[in-house]
Protein backbone atom coordinates (compact mmCIF):
# COMPACT_ATOMS: atom_id res chain seq x y z
CA UNK A 1 0.00 0.00 0.00
CA UNK A 2 2.86 2.41 0.67
CA UNK A 3 6.11 3.17 -0.29
CA UNK A 4 8.74 5.07 1.14
CA UNK A 5 11.48 7.07 -0.63
CA UNK A 6 14.49 8.08 1.55
CA UNK A 7 17.58 9.63 -0.29
CA UNK A 8 20.87 9.33 1.46
CA UNK A 9 24.69 10.75 1.05
CA UNK A 10 27.29 9.98 3.42
CA UNK A 11 24.71 9.15 6.11
CA UNK A 12 26.88 6.27 7.00
CA UNK A 13 26.60 6.93 11.17
CA UNK A 14 23.10 6.78 11.33
CA UNK A 15 21.70 5.30 8.21
CA UNK A 16 21.23 1.71 9.77
CA UNK A 17 19.36 2.71 12.71
CA UNK A 18 17.19 5.29 10.60
CA UNK A 19 15.82 2.48 8.12
CA UNK A 20 15.44 0.45 11.22
CA UNK A 21 13.53 2.90 12.66
CA UNK A 22 10.93 3.69 9.82
CA UNK A 23 10.39 -0.02 9.21
CA UNK A 24 9.37 -0.14 13.13
CA UNK A 25 6.89 1.94 12.21
CA UNK A 26 5.57 1.08 8.83
CA UNK A 27 5.29 -2.65 9.79
CA UNK A 28 2.06 -1.44 12.76
CA UNK A 29 0.68 0.31 9.17
CA UNK A 30 1.13 -2.15 6.38
CA UNK A 31 2.78 -5.77 6.45
CA UNK A 32 3.25 -5.13 2.03
CA UNK A 33 5.04 -1.80 2.35
CA UNK A 34 8.62 -0.83 1.19
CA UNK A 35 11.57 1.32 1.50
CA UNK A 36 13.97 2.46 -1.18
CA UNK A 37 16.81 4.18 -0.20
CA UNK A 38 18.37 5.65 -3.04
CA UNK A 39 22.39 6.70 -2.21
CA UNK A 40 23.34 9.40 -4.28
CA UNK A 41 27.21 8.76 -4.45
CA UNK A 42 28.22 8.39 -1.03
CA UNK A 43 31.82 8.13 -0.67
CA UNK A 44 31.54 6.52 2.57
CA UNK A 45 29.89 3.36 3.68
CA UNK A 46 26.60 4.32 3.51
CA UNK A 47 26.05 1.84 1.20
CA UNK A 48 27.51 -0.93 2.27
CA UNK A 49 25.99 -0.27 5.38
CA UNK A 50 22.26 -0.56 3.79
CA UNK A 51 23.59 -3.89 2.76
CA UNK A 52 23.73 -5.19 6.19
CA UNK A 53 20.12 -4.82 6.59
CA UNK A 54 18.77 -8.27 5.59
CA UNK A 55 14.90 -7.35 4.96
CA UNK A 56 12.50 -7.82 2.09
CA UNK A 57 10.93 -4.68 2.40
CA UNK A 58 14.49 -2.99 1.66
CA UNK A 59 15.88 -2.06 -1.72
CA UNK A 60 18.80 -0.06 -1.79
CA UNK A 61 20.06 1.81 -4.69
CA UNK A 62 22.90 3.41 -5.57
CA UNK A 63 23.45 6.15 -8.08
CA UNK A 64 25.68 8.95 -9.17
CA UNK A 65 26.01 11.88 -7.17
CA UNK A 66 23.21 14.34 -8.50
CA UNK A 67 22.06 16.06 -5.44
CA UNK A 68 19.41 15.81 -3.61
CA UNK A 69 16.39 17.21 -5.49
CA UNK A 70 17.47 14.82 -8.35
CA UNK A 71 17.21 11.76 -6.18
CA UNK A 72 13.85 12.38 -4.86
CA UNK A 73 12.82 12.84 -8.11
CA UNK A 74 14.52 9.31 -9.30
CA UNK A 75 12.73 8.04 -6.29
CA UNK A 76 9.44 9.23 -6.67
CA UNK A 77 9.52 7.59 -10.28
CA UNK A 78 10.52 4.36 -9.22
CA UNK A 79 7.79 4.58 -6.19
CA UNK A 80 5.27 5.28 -9.05
CA UNK A 81 6.19 1.89 -10.81
CA UNK A 82 5.52 -0.27 -7.47
CA UNK A 83 1.75 0.36 -7.99
CA UNK A 84 1.70 1.24 -4.79
CA UNK A 85 -1.25 3.25 -3.36
CA UNK A 86 0.82 5.92 -0.85
CA UNK A 87 4.33 7.65 -1.27
CA UNK A 88 5.98 8.51 1.87
CA UNK A 89 9.27 10.82 1.43
CA UNK A 90 11.70 11.42 4.12
CA UNK A 91 15.26 12.22 4.47
CA UNK A 92 18.01 9.58 5.92
CA UNK A 93 19.53 12.26 8.51
CA UNK A 94 17.72 11.06 11.41
CA UNK A 95 15.61 14.76 11.65
CA UNK A 96 12.26 13.01 11.79
CA UNK A 97 10.56 10.88 13.77
CA UNK A 98 9.09 7.66 13.42
CA UNK A 99 6.43 8.45 16.28
CA UNK A 100 4.71 11.37 14.00
CA UNK A 101 3.92 9.04 11.16
CA UNK A 102 0.88 7.17 12.63
CA UNK A 103 -0.86 10.86 13.25
CA UNK A 104 -0.26 11.56 9.50
CA UNK A 105 -1.06 8.09 8.17
CA UNK A 106 -4.39 8.54 10.14
CA UNK A 107 -4.90 12.30 8.61
CA UNK A 108 -4.32 10.69 4.85
CA UNK A 109 -6.99 7.96 5.50
CA UNK A 110 -8.94 10.51 7.21
CA UNK A 111 -8.92 12.53 4.01
CA UNK A 112 -7.69 10.37 1.15
CA UNK A 113 -7.64 12.74 -1.65
CA UNK A 114 -5.43 15.36 0.13
CA UNK A 115 -1.54 15.32 0.34
CA UNK A 116 -0.59 15.13 4.07
CA UNK A 117 2.86 17.15 4.84
CA UNK A 118 4.98 17.55 8.40
CA UNK A 119 5.13 21.17 9.23
CA UNK A 120 8.71 21.94 11.18
CA UNK A 121 7.50 24.57 13.50
CA UNK A 122 10.46 24.63 15.68
CA UNK A 123 12.67 22.99 14.00
CA UNK A 124 16.19 21.87 16.21
CA UNK A 125 18.65 22.47 13.31
CA UNK A 126 19.53 26.12 13.96
CA UNK A 127 18.93 29.69 13.10
CA UNK A 128 19.80 29.65 9.94
CA UNK A 129 17.47 26.89 8.80
CA UNK A 130 14.93 28.80 10.46
CA UNK A 131 15.26 31.88 8.72
CA UNK A 132 15.57 30.40 5.67
CA UNK A 133 12.86 28.32 5.63
CA UNK A 134 10.79 32.22 6.41
CA UNK A 135 12.24 33.19 3.44
CA UNK A 136 11.27 30.57 1.54
CA UNK A 137 7.70 30.83 2.44
CA UNK A 138 7.51 34.45 1.69
CA UNK A 139 9.37 34.21 -1.98
CA UNK A 140 6.67 31.45 -2.80
CA UNK A 141 3.84 33.40 -2.31
CA UNK A 142 5.51 36.77 -3.53
CA UNK A 143 5.72 34.65 -6.84
CA UNK A 144 2.64 32.01 -6.76
CA UNK A 145 0.29 33.97 -4.57
CA UNK A 146 0.40 30.68 -2.79
CA UNK A 147 0.97 30.21 1.56
CA UNK A 148 2.66 27.34 1.98
CA UNK A 149 3.45 26.59 5.36
CA UNK A 150 7.11 24.30 4.94
CA UNK A 151 7.36 23.88 1.37
CA UNK A 152 10.58 21.76 1.44
CA UNK A 153 9.58 19.86 4.47
CA UNK A 154 11.44 15.86 4.05
CA UNK A 155 7.78 14.35 5.18
CA UNK A 156 4.82 13.88 3.48
CA UNK A 157 2.28 11.27 2.28
CA UNK A 158 1.25 11.72 -0.66
CA UNK A 159 -1.63 9.59 -2.90
CA UNK A 160 -0.23 7.89 -5.83
CA UNK A 161 -2.42 9.75 -8.32
CA UNK A 162 -1.58 13.28 -7.08
CA UNK A 163 2.41 12.62 -7.28
CA UNK A 164 1.91 11.01 -10.71
CA UNK A 165 -0.01 14.19 -12.03
CA UNK A 166 2.23 16.34 -10.09
CA UNK A 167 5.11 15.03 -11.31
CA UNK A 168 3.71 15.73 -14.97
CA UNK A 169 3.76 19.29 -14.31
CA UNK A 170 7.53 20.11 -12.50
CA UNK A 171 10.69 19.72 -15.14
CA UNK A 172 12.49 16.86 -14.90
CA UNK A 173 14.79 15.99 -12.18
CA UNK A 174 15.13 19.68 -10.82
CA UNK A 175 17.18 20.86 -7.98
CA UNK A 176 14.25 21.84 -5.74
CA UNK A 177 11.74 18.56 -6.19
CA UNK A 178 9.83 18.81 -2.98
CA UNK A 179 9.22 22.74 -3.41
CA UNK A 180 7.95 22.47 -6.60
CA UNK A 181 5.52 19.46 -5.99
CA UNK A 182 4.38 21.47 -3.22
CA UNK A 183 3.53 24.38 -5.12
CA UNK A 184 1.57 21.88 -8.02
CA UNK A 185 0.14 20.07 -5.20
CA UNK A 186 -1.20 23.58 -3.38
CA UNK A 187 -2.15 25.01 -6.48
CA UNK A 188 -4.67 21.41 -7.78
CA UNK A 189 -5.15 19.21 -5.00
CA UNK A 190 -5.62 19.95 -0.70
CA UNK A 191 -2.62 19.86 1.51
CA UNK A 192 -3.16 19.27 5.32
CA UNK A 193 -0.14 20.34 7.32
CA UNK A 194 0.49 18.74 10.86
CA UNK A 195 3.26 19.40 13.15
CA UNK A 196 5.84 17.04 13.31
CA UNK A 197 9.16 16.54 15.32
CA UNK A 198 12.42 18.05 13.59
CA UNK A 199 16.07 17.71 15.79
CA UNK A 200 19.61 18.26 15.17
CA UNK A 201 21.13 16.07 12.58
CA UNK A 202 22.36 12.45 13.35
CA UNK A 203 25.44 12.46 11.05
CA UNK A 204 26.49 14.20 7.68
CA UNK A 205 26.07 17.81 6.58
CA UNK A 206 23.79 20.12 5.64
CA UNK A 207 23.69 20.70 1.73
CA UNK A 208 22.62 24.32 2.30
CA UNK A 209 25.20 26.76 4.36
CA UNK A 210 26.08 30.22 4.34
CA UNK A 211 28.28 29.50 1.06
CA UNK A 212 25.94 29.02 -1.13
CA UNK A 213 22.79 30.09 0.07
CA UNK A 214 22.83 33.52 -2.47
CA UNK A 215 23.29 30.98 -5.60
CA UNK A 216 20.59 28.11 -4.14
CA UNK A 217 17.98 30.99 -3.40
CA UNK A 218 18.83 32.69 -6.77
CA UNK A 219 17.87 28.89 -8.49
CA UNK A 220 14.72 28.01 -6.70
CA UNK A 221 13.70 31.49 -7.42
CA UNK A 222 13.88 30.66 -11.26
CA UNK A 223 12.32 26.99 -10.57
CA UNK A 224 9.44 28.17 -8.96
CA UNK A 225 8.84 31.04 -11.69
CA UNK A 226 9.51 28.39 -14.39
CA UNK A 227 7.09 26.49 -12.69
CA UNK A 228 4.67 29.56 -12.12
CA UNK A 229 4.49 29.70 -16.14
CA UNK A 230 4.06 26.23 -16.52
CA UNK A 231 0.74 26.41 -14.14
CA UNK A 232 -0.70 29.26 -16.45
CA UNK A 233 -0.17 27.55 -19.23
CA UNK A 234 -2.53 24.56 -18.52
Amino acid sequence: MITAIIPAYNESACIHDVVLSWMDVLDTIDKDYTIIVIDDGSTDDTYEKLQDIHSKHLKAVRTPNSGHGATIYDGYIKALQTGDKYVFQTDSDGQTSPEDFPRAWRLSQEHPDAVIIGYRKNRQDGIFRKISTKVLRLSIYGITHEWILDANTPFRIMPTDILRESMEVIPKRPEFTNILLSIVMMHTSAIIFTEIHFGSRKSGRNSVNMGNMLGKSRHAIREIITLKQRLEHR
